[in-house]
C-alpha cells in the first residue's frame, strides 16, 4: 500500500471519470428517472418561495395541491411545479399571435 499522493490522484481521477461514464448512461436508460420528492410544509416553502401562512390560507382553501394524512400536510414536488405553471401568463406575442389567428377565423380552443 505505498502508494504516492500522485498515485492516489491519478486512481481517484480514473475512478471518478469511470462513475461519469456510469452515470451518464443509467440517466439514459428507458423509464428510468428520479424518485417523486413528497416533503412536507417546508418542501412548499422552498418550490414556491411562499410564507408558511399563505401556504396553509392556499391550503384552507384548496387553492394549491396538497395531501393531508391525518394532522400532516404533504406536497409533491412535480404537483407544485406544475401549479406554479398553471399560473403562466401569455407574453405580448404570443396574445398577438393569437389575435391574428382570430382575425382569420382560427379559434384557440
Amino acid at each position: 500500500m505505498g502508494e504516492t499522493k500522485k498515485e492516489i490522484i491519478a486512481r481517484l481521477k480514473d475512478i471518478e471519470l469511470k462513475l461519469d461514464i456510469v452515470m451518464s448512461r443509467f440517466e439514459l436508460l428507458p423509464g428510468v428517472k428520479e424518485p417523486e420528492s413528497l416533503g412536507g410544509i417546508q418542501l412548499a416553502v422552498q418550490i414556491t418561495g411562499l410564507a408558511i401562512p399563505t401556504i396553509y390560507s392556499y391550503v384552507s382553501e384548496r387553492q394549491i395541491p396538497h395531501y393531508k394524512k391525518g394532522k400532516r400536510l404533504y406536497f409533491k414536488r412535480s404537483e407544485l411545479e406544475k401549479w406554479i405553471e398553471g399560473g403562466k401568463r401569455k407574453t405580448e406575442e404570443e396574445i398577438r399571435s393569437i389575435a391574428r389567428g382570430c382575425n382569420k377565423g382560427k379559434f384557440p380552443i
